[in-house]
């Protein structure tokens, strides 16, 4: 199914990027500093069950027995998922399978922007997608990522508010294609979606507080 293909796709290139090029853009404080500087939504708890729509979603048991990607999404995703499948034959789905051009690729970041910009299921792809980074990231190519796995345990507002801002997302997106450790690179995608600073920043403050182990590149 094209939706498939799409979502995980753009799943691998995304899931790819932690934090750590923020992190390295940035003056590490000590934890309680940085965790001072959080926005109050961020302790709202990390109890599944204070967590918002799309990151809590009543589900049945999977029917997929095939793919770990596809089970983990029909056990916690269905419900954004049944309102994309309707919309597979959108121009979305086609613009963004072109976004790369073979598997093993990574998306461009002005290709998805040309895509979701102005479309009118952007909204609820991003919802889908949330609900992935969060619930299956090691099983649709995440890998076990540590700080990807730290950041959506501990920063889960935070990582939903910037999946589901468009400008936010494309920031990550476009940082997946940065050389690892290349902060000039990364510093002009932070530069270049500056409409989403706001959420960025509560996002990288959180992992600086939360996960710094996890996400500090190791030399």
């Amino acid at each position: 199914m094209a939706y498939a293909r799409v979502m995980r796709v753009v799943f691998l290139a995304v899931a790819a990027t932690t934090f750590t090029a923020l992190l390295a853009c940035s003056k590490v404080e000590s934890p309680a500093v940085v965790d001072a500087g959080r926005a109050p939504s961020a302790d709202a708890g990390t109890d599944a069950s204070t967590l918002p729509y799309p990151l809590t979603q009543t589900c049945a048991e999977p029917t997929d027995a095939g793919n770990a990607c596809s089970q983990c999404n029909q056990a916690n995703c269905c419900q954004s998922r049944e309102k994309i499948l309707p919309t597979s034959v959108d121009p979305l789905i086609d613009c963004m399978s072109v976004c790369s051009t073979d598997a093993g690729s990574k998306p461009e970041d002005d290709c998805q922007k040309r895509c979701l910009d102005g479309n009118p299921n952007q909204g609820i792809y991003l919802e889908q997608f949330a609900c992935l980074m969060h619930h299956c990231s090691t099983e649709c190519g995440g890998g076990a990522n540590p700080c990807v796995a730290c950041t959506n345990a501990q920063c889960p507002l935070e990582s939903l508010a910037c999946t589901t801002t468009p400008d936010c997302f494309y920031m990550t997106s476009c940082s997946a294609a940065c050389d690892r450790g290349d902060v000039v690179c990364t510093e002009a995608c932070y530069k270049k979606h500056g409409a989403a600073k706001k959420v960025i920043d509560d996002q990288t403050l959180c992992a600086q507080a939360r996960c710094a182990t996890e996400c500090t590149p190791k030399p």
